[in-house]
């Protein structure tokens, strides 16, 4: 066995509607989403802080199934350094005549460690382990909301978001997962268009628009839409239009926007990795209905969600637009599954 470990530092739709739900159901909605991106997954736990036992997961996937003791025992190892651990070629099953590889780290909410994700899978090279790790890092910003004070008034947005993000995760790439990204927010959100771009340089281009088969590449409203989308990135911050008198943040490209096209109410949110913008979601409005404080911190979480699904295909994509590195096409095909490269 070799262990690793690294510090971890109606027209209202879904927004108007609310539940009361237990953490559980939202925990294993997320670790479900998780377990799927990664080809190979055995098992997954979601532990909370000082309830790292046996049968006391907060969400456990499969509800049935082998090595959740070496769950528990990964879960643990990540509370007691507060750091992500890796265990390779570790025996489980029956006679422990298999072999697995095995993950834990912290979720942390406010740079504290909150809950604790493990993850079993099929073996693999410490960088694909690393890739698994990094996946569920990124899921974890997403995690992190599920606090027992959000749940009672958000539960319903939480489960919306999640399933977003599963629909978008198993489409089989980039432009396809834009397209359905756009079209079920577009109806989810109340709005009358969504639009989704993603970064090269300086330059924001346009991948998909709601309810629209095809983006006419040379059309005023795509160079505007995309010049809204650049001040929202080189500003790396959230642009809402008309904005609050106390504002202030540029939105020239925004008002241009919904003078030009008619709409009048207009959000763009960033989307990152890491400290660094890769694209925009611009949401737009007619009628009385503008972006509130909580519909826009509604939004700026599924932007951060689906970040991390956007950031892992654009990855998986790049060596075969460039058709360079076959080998991590390799490794890509052997970790994320065939199905989400054809």
């Amino acid at each position: 066995m070799s262990t690793y470990s690294s510090t971890v530092s109606d027209k209202k739709g879904p927004l108007a509607q609310t539940q009361e739900a237990s953490e559980q159901p939202l925990a294993s909605a997320w670790l479900e989403w998780q377990c799927q991106m990664v080809s190979g997954a055995i098992r997954g736990a979601v532990y909370s802080l000082g309830k790292i036992e046996l049968s006391e997961a907060n969400a456990l996937w499969p509800a049935d199934g082998l090595a959740e003791p070496l769950l528990v025992a990964a879960a643990t190892q990540a509370e007691k350094n507060n750091a992500s651990v890796q265990f390779s070629k570790i025996a489980y099953g029956p006679n422990n005549q298999r072999l697995c590889d095995v993950i834990a780290c912290p979720i942390l909410t406010d740079g504290v460690a909150t809950a604790f994700v493990a993850l079993a899978f099929s073996v693999r090279s410490e960088p694909q382990q690393q890739a698994v790790l990094q996946l569920i890092r990124w899921g974890g910003l997403w995690l992190d909301t599920l606090s027992e004070r959000q749940q009672k008034s958000n539960a319903h947005q939480h489960e919306y978001a999640l399933a977003l993000s599963s629909s978008v995760a198993s489409q089989p790439n980039v432009l396809t997962a834009a397209i359905e990204a756009v079209n079920k927010l577009a109806k989810g959100t109340a709005c009358d268009r969504v639009s989704i771009g993603f970064r090269k340089e300086l330059k924001t281009r346009l991948k998909a628009i709601s309810n629209t088969p095809k983006i006419e590449r040379r059309s005023p409203l795509v160079r505007r839409i995309e010049t809204a989308m650049e001040e929202s990135s080189d500003q790396q911050a959230v642009v809402v239009f008309p904005s609050t008198e106390h504002s202030t943040l540029i939105d020239n490209a925004h008002a241009t926007l919904s003078k030009g096209d008619g709409h009048q109410f207009l959000l763009t949110v960033p989307l990152f990795k890491a400290d660094q913008a890769i694209g925009s979601l611009t949401f737009e409005r007619d009628g009385e209905l503008p972006f509130d404080q909580a519909t826009v911190k509604f939004l700026c979480s599924i932007a951060r969600l689906l970040s991390a699904t956007f950031v892992h295909k654009i990855q998986l994509e790049r060596p075969l637009i460039s058709k360079l590195a076959s080998g991590c096409y390799s490794a890509a095909t052997v970790l994320f599954g065939k199905n989400i490269l054809s």
